[in-house]
């Protein structure tokens, strides 16, 4: 655990599931931006990111989800939220990034959609 904000990272076949606990504000961000930096390092474009256990994120926080986004997409790829707390996705609608980010309410769900992502034409 890096302070407030816990982060795991798993690989499911072809997709890398990243889940977070605790608060991603300003301090913290730096390890979330360290390991998505070392995800795509790994040549890894289809990311699952679980939020189930993020109680806050700050606008730093939100602009690495944003520029993780950005970087599955453009290089073939996707990144799917997961179950936000109802605090988090009340930013989420406030910035109304929700409708940027495609978001699912399992990681099931998000991993069978985002494992295809790219692979079709």
């Amino acid at each position: 655990m890096t302070g407030g904000l816990e982060i795991s990272v798993v690989e499911r076949d072809d997709v890398v599931v990243v889940e977070l606990k605790g608060s991603a504000d300003i301090s913290e961000t730096t390890a979330l931006e360290s390991r998505l930096a070392g995800i795509f390092a790994m040549g890894r474009n289809r990311i699952v990111i679980d939020l189930s256990g993020l109680t806050f994120t700050s606008s730093v926080g939100l602009g690495s989800l944003i520029r993780a986004h950005i970087r599955c997409r453009e290089s073939g790829g996707g990144l799917a939220l997961v179950n936000p707390q109802p605090a988090v996705m009340r930013i989420f609608k406030t910035t109304r990034l929700n409708d940027l980010f495609e978001m699912y309410g399992g990681v099931n769900e998000a991993f069978e959609v985002i494992k295809v992502k790219g692979v079709q034409g």
